[in-house]
């Protein structure tokens, strides 16, 4: 008696799986392709385009250009290939043009913090931030601002402007805003 070849189900699921994968990355491949040579891929349509109408008006008899094209379109002899092909190239032309104008990626503009630090009489540590707000609010809304200030990455020294020693509540930030005009 031959021994049975049993594989678990999730081999088949990985085999899928994985397949699944190849699929998503030759696709990739294939459109990062398309992308990259899409000048190629838009120029060769007009190109034949072009000579399959310069092929096609050697027929006619050599009188003016406009009758010429009258002719050519009066009596039918369009082919389905140049209007195919226009079409096609028109196509890959608006193609082209959203990959490549609207979806181009933002501009990056990089920012040194380091010439916006503020005077060390600003500095001032979380923990006196809290209990110097213990006297304007409820001990629930300090909990809720000692969660916010860990949470949200304020290091245990910031920088906050009109909290000095003498000057606690901190003013308005209209009253602020004037201050930091004045540096």
């Amino acid at each position: 008696m031959a021994a049975q070849n049993t594989t678990p189900s999730y081999h088949k699921t990985a085999n899928f799986l994985s397949s699944s994968d190849q699929l998503k990355s030759y696709t990739k491949l294939s459109y990062n392709l398309v992308i990259s040579k899409s000048v190629y891929l838009f120029i060769i349509p007009a190109i034949l385009c072009a000579s399959i109408h310069h092929l096609s008006a050697l027929y006619f008899d050599q009188t003016t250009i406009t009758d010429q094209l009258h002719k050519y379109y009066a009596n039918g002899r369009c082919s389905f290939v140049v209007g195919f092909v226009s079409l096609s190239s028109l196509l890959m032309g608006t193609i082209y043009i959203h990959t490549t104008i609207v979806r181009r990626p933002r501009k990056v503009y990089l920012v040194d913090f380091a010439c916006y630090k503020h005077d060390p009489s600003f500095l001032i540590s979380r923990d006196t931030i809290c209990r110097r707000l213990e006297t304007v609010v409820s001990p629930e809304s300090i909990e809720f601002c000692r969660k916010v200030m860990e949470k949200s990455g304020v290091s245990e020294n910031a920088f906050v402007y009109g909290c000095n020693e003498l000057e606690f509540p901190p003013k308005s930030a209209f009253d602020c805003g004037r201050g930091r005009r004045r540096l």
